[in-house]
């Protein structure tokens, strides 16, 4: 008969790796730094930590081809997986197509400034003559809006809200009615110069982006774009606002930003100068660059980003292109040295936070010397205490001798003999004897 198994017994105080988000965490797998301490220190402060974090961009496209499509003047690009839908707006009218055929499926007479459809295709978002209004698509209206503003708008199924914007006014609407729920607050940080081109609502991690540009004088007759300044919020990027902690964040661009796609834990931007931008969406650091053109194989501008598909489109003649982006990440596992950290690091793949502050190495150095001095200090004050007592000892020994002097005179004083009589005066000689 086999003895059961004996279960092990654990030890509390072991700690036991979790997996998590953050790669960082996974102590397994480690940079092997050279044996050299002060080498090792420096690499961990400019990698910031004990590995490197590296992640590679991979595209893949693919085109429908629509007949007419060149003649068509499309001011907007829908998708709706779920039927299969490839939808136009034209401003004047609603076109919609098979995305696999390209085959025409239906025409909708309705004037709009912007539209949007929601995942299952069923009710159409419409913004025109300054009211937002929900229909179906038999065309019959769910509700409409009272007369307000409206540059852009994106709508939110889950929350069953429509997020509105006008100049840096934001406007949540219910979906279900069309009633206004509340306001958002951007902040008189951002300059009214700024103009919002596309906004977006990523619904997984409660955050609005609103892509941006400096205003033109088109965009107003009173301000140019002369005035407005990239280096300071309101130019040239993209305003993030975070509903559950009410945090405002400014991301600067080059170049006006066109629309901007959230993406796990990256966000990119895709500007009007046909440059994209991946961002860390926690530390908002610039990570990677890449042409957007690169996406859709062709040199147009991408219109539109399905964020139920991470699908890009763009138009291009008589074929609409779409774009998929993905980002893979891996680790280094291979020894580094300082050399290659350098190299890296002009490379620009090592995001060097030190350079902030201070060089290492200098705060190795700085560090050693600070050491070097208190420890001398030390030695020169134990040096004192050493000679005031040695000063101590000799006083004491000093003060002794002189009470063993003062103890024998004393003695010697009572030992002497007291015989000293009055002297009688000396007679002078008698006659007498003569």
């Amino acid at each position: 008969m086999e003895s059961p198994l004996k279960k092990k017994k654990l030890d509390h105080n072991t700690i036991i790796p979790r997996e998590e988000e953050n790669i960082t965490s996974n102590e397994n797998v480690k940079i092997i730094f050279s044996n050299e301490l002060s080498e090792s220190l420096m690499l961990k402060k400019k990698l910031g930590g004990n590995k490197v974090r590296t992640f590679h961009i991979m595209m893949s496209s693919s085109s429908v081809s629509i007949d007419g499509l060149y003649d068509i003047d499309s001011k907007q690009v829908r998708a709706c997986p779920q039927r299969k839908w490839l939808i136009l707006g034209t401003g004047k009218e609603i076109l919609i197509y098979d995305s696999e055929s390209g085959k025409l499926l239906r025409t909708i007479k309705l004037r709009h400034y912007l539209f949007d459809l929601d995942s299952s295709g069923e009710c159409l978002y419409i913004y025109s003559d300054r009211r937002m209004r929900k229909t179906k698509l038999d065309l019959s209206s769910e509700w409409k809006s009272c007369k307000f503003s409206v540059d852009r708008f994106t709508v939110c199924e889950s929350k069953n809200e429509i997020y509105t914007i006008h100049k840096l006014d934001i406007t949540v609407l219910d979906s279900n009615n069309g009633s206004v729920k509340r306001s958002i607050d951007i902040g008189e940080d951002f300059s009214k110069k700024w103009r919002c081109t596309k906004i977006s609502y990523d619904e997984k991690e409660g955050k609005i982006y609103l892509s941006g540009r400096a205003a033109l004088e088109s965009d107003d007759s009173s301000t140019s774009s002369n005035d407005s300044s990239d280096e300071e919020p309101g130019g040239c990027g993209v305003i993030i606002v975070e509903e559950r902690t009410e945090e405002r964040n400014y991301v600067k661009c080059e170049d006006g930003v066109d629309f901007t796609m959230p993406f796990g834990k990256y966000f990119a931007c895709f500007t009007f100068s046909d440059m994209a931008y991946i961002y860390d969406s926690k530390t908002k650091d610039l990570l990677s660059t890449f042409y957007s053109t690169d996406i859709c194989e062709e040199d147009e501008r991408i219109t539109y980003f399905d964020s139920v598909t991470n699908t890009l489109f763009c138009q291009k003649k008589e074929r609409i292109y779409c774009g998929k982006l993905n980002i893979m990440e891996s680790l280094i596992e291979t020894p580094i040295n300082k050399e290659t950290c350098f190299a890296l690091e002009k490379l620009g793949a090592i995001h060097n936070k030190s350079k902030l502050h201070s060089d290492p190495l200098k705060d190795d150095f700085k560090e050693r010397l600070r050491m070097e001095e208190e420890l001398a200090k030390k030695k020169e004050q134990e040096k004192k205490k050493e000679e005031l007592e040695r000063l101590r000892l000799q006083i004491e020994e000093d003060k002794s001798k002189r009470k063993e002097i003062d103890w024998v005179g004393n003695a010697l004083r009572k030992d002497k003999p007291t015989t000293a009589t009055k002297s009688s005066p000396t007679l002078p000689p008698s006659n007498d004897d003569n």
